[in-house]
C-alpha cells in the first residue's frame, strides 16, 4: 500500500509548525522572551527539527520546552506551563520502594562547524492530552557573539 499522491505527508501527521522563526539568538546567555505557542491538541507525539548557526570560532545552543494541559491561560487555576523533565528509574530490591528521580531539564547542541547545522529532538510524548507547546532557545557559551535558530514543529496525531 503507497502513500496517496494528494497526502502532503505521511498520515497521522500534521503540517509541519514554526516554533522559532529563523533569528539572532538572545543576547547574554538570555532565553527567549516571548515564544511561540503553538496548539496540538490531540497529538500524541511531536519532534523538534531544529537549525543552528553558530556566529563565531564556537558556540552552542540551549533549549527546553514547556507543554500545558490547558486551551488557554484563563482555564488555569495556578500553574499554567510545565516544563519537560528528565526521569531516572531507581534500582529494585525486592519487597522495599525504590527511588526515582525525576528533574526539569534543557538540551544543549553543540555546533560543529560555522555553517547552519540541523537536529532532531528526541521523540516527545504528548499523550493526546496536550493542547499547547512552546520551546525556549537561547545562545551558550559565545553569548557576546549569538548564533541563528530556526525551531520547526511535527506533530504525530494517530493513537
Amino acid at each position: 500500500m503507497g502513500i496517496s499522491i494528494f497526502q502532503p505527508h505521511a498520515v497521522g501527521f500534521t503540517n509541519p509548525e514554526v516554533m522559532r522563526a529563523s533569528a539572532a539568538l538572545p543576547a547574554a546567555n538570555a532565553w527567549d522572551a516571548d515564544p511561540e505557542v503553538v496548539a496540538c491538541a490531540g497529538a500524541w507525539w511531536m519532534r523538534f527539527f531544529i537549525t543552528y548557526e553558530r556566529e563565531g570560532d564556537s558556540g552552542s545552543m540551549d533549549y527546553y520546552y514547556q507543554i500545558s494541559p490547558f486551551a488557554t491561560d484563563a482555564l488555569a487555576p495556578n500553574e499554567v506551563w510545565f516544563n519537560g523533565s528528565l526521569y531516572a528509574a531507581g534500582d529494585l530490591t525486592p519487597c522495599d520502594w525504590a527511588h526515582s528521580n525525576v528533574q526539569q531539564e534543557y538540551i544543549t547542541y553543540c555546533a560543529s562547524s560555522g555553517n547552519a547545522e540541523t537536529f532532531i529532538s528526541p521523540p516527545i510524548h504528548l499523550a493526546g492530552c496536550i493542547e499547547r507547546v512552546r520551546i525556549f532557545c537561547r545562545q551558550t557559551p559565545g553569548v557576546g557573539a549569538p548564533g541563528t535558530a530556526e525551531v520547526i514543529g511535527y506533530f504525530y496525531v494517530a493513537g
